[in-house]
């Protein structure tokens, strides 16, 4: 599942998330810039490597901070900033602008320091702000306990999941192996209209009236399988 938008409206222009996200797209353009060579220079000095830490060099400690700019790639950096522009307007909006920017960047180390303990003695760099923006998913939980969020689902994947579960508890099927597969997108498109059923009830108009009737029919023959 995708999440699109909350149902929810900051009273405020949330500045500091703004600039949290507009930090990370120029961080992550400049990687793009420097090419194979320079990038893994680039990371070896500002990613986070549990290895190269030390009380001994607090300069170190930086890259606990520095890291969180950091990503390894196009999906990477996209869905980090498309979760944080859902969800932090809301969470900046609530806490206060100076608090959102030291709970976002505490809840970033904090993930920093867990992989420190996990991995000490790992050389691999460690980067993206997925540690901070958890954190900001676990605030809106907390703050926003029945707050909507509208989330697209693609449902062409069911009929795998479908086959899935119908491989694993071997319930034999009444088509024959030829149809086994439409019969399998059938079910799965039963299934979806009844877990919609209670949205399209309550649907503007009426609409919902004749996506029912067209597929009753369909519904009546899964039914009687």
């Amino acid at each position: 599942m995708f999440p699109l938008r909350d149902t929810l409206r900051s009273r405020r222009f949330p500045l500091v998330n703004w600039l949290l996200i507009g930090a990370n797209v120029a961080v992550f353009l400049y990687e793009v810039s420097l090419g194979a060579e320079g990038l893994d220079r680039f990371f070896g000095e500002y990613a986070l490597i549990p290895a190269q830490l030390s009380l001994a060099a607090p300069v170190s400690l930086l890259s606990l901070v520095t890291s969180m700019f950091l990503h390894g790639g196009w999906f990477h950096v996209i869905s980090n900033l498309w979760t944080l522009v859902i969800f932090g307007d809301n969470v900046e909006d609530r806490m206060g602008s100076f608090r959102y920017l030291v709970f976002y960047l505490a809840a970033g180390v904090f993930a920093g320091l867990v992989q420190v303990v996990f991995a000490p003695g790992s050389s691999i760099p460690t980067v993206g702000a997925s540690g901070a923006i958890a954190g900001v998913l676990g605030a809106y939980l907390l703050l926003f306990p029945h707050g909507r969020v509208l989330t697209f689902i693609p449902l062409f994947i069911l009929p795998w999941l479908v086959e899935t579960v119908q491989s694993v508890v071997d319930v034999p099927l009444s088509l024959d192996t030829t149809n086994r597969y439409a019969e399998l997108t059938l079910r799965a498109k039963a299934a979806a209209l009844r877990a919609c059923e209670p949205a399209c009830a309550t649907s503007a108009g009426g609409r919902s009236n004749a996506v029912w009737k067209d597929d009753k029919p369909l519904l009546d023959w899964l039914n009687a399988l």
